[in-house]
């Protein structure tokens, strides 16, 4: 499975995304229902995200911040890099990055731009090792079907200059007509790579083919679990 790469939002001291968003709400002296009022949810939506019996949705988080005045990757990732509370324009955080989210259409290469995410620029190049985060892209399971390591909703963080397994991994490839997750490792022969698919956390391959086959769009570096 995957869940190692899922991001986390408990920071090193313990404390969680709930606690907080908790500090910077009574730090700005704000009501759990003015602050779901602004953001046109229940209020018990934000306690439940207070007590991190949910989460907030990831789209949701720039406009927290610009409501509570804090810097999103301490809200997100208990990352200090400039105090939790200090006050700044989401859009210009060089902090984040901007990732794009993906939808196919017929083909690979059909591809359409639904919504733009933003994410921790430390988290993506330091923990996840990515160099050149502009050939990041995210997809959203749509279908258990072709997704058996992860749930509908759920969004992919895909490195599209990684499209050859010489490291065993998962990878998100063209099925026929749509796209799907599964673990690949190669398989060293002389010649074209042999590589061998696995789907999910089967011990016994799906199929096994030279390279040039697959139509491998990108290695998975990350799930973002549906909150």
């Amino acid at each position: 499975m995957l869940s190692p790469d899922a991001i986390q939002f408990r920071d090193e001291d313990g404390a969680t995304l709930g606690s907080r968003l908790k500090e910077a709400r009574e730090h700005r002296k704000i009501t759990q229902r003015e602050l779901s009022n602004l953001l046109d949810i229940s209020r018990s939506a934000v306690a439940l995200w207070e007590t991190d019996k949910s989460f907030p949705p990831i789209p949701m988080i720039p406009r927290i911040c610009e409501l509570l005045k804090c810097d999103p990757e301490w809200l997100t990732f208990g990352i200090r890099s400039r105090g939790p509370h200090a006050e700044r324009k989401f859009h210009e955080d060089t902090t984040i990055l901007w990732i794009k989210e993906v939808l196919f259409g017929e083909s690979p290469d059909d591809r359409s731009w639904t919504q733009d995410w933003a994410l921790s620029r430390s988290w993506i190049e330091q923990e996840l090792k990515c160099s050149d985060p502009k050939s990041l892209i995210l997809f959203r399971v749509a279908d258990n079907a072709h997704h058996p390591v992860c749930t509908v909703g759920d969004r992919i963080l895909v490195d599209t200059t990684s499209t050859s397994p010489t490291s065993s991994g998962h990878f998100l490839q063209w099925d026929g007509n749509s796209p799907a997750i599964n673990r690949m490792i190669s398989v060293p022969q002389e010649g074209d790579p042999l590589i061998r698919v696995y789907q999910g956390d089967s011990s016994e391959p799906l199929y096994e083919v030279p390279l040039r086959v697959l139509k491998i769009i990108g290695r998975v570096r990350a799930i973002i679990k549906n909150m």
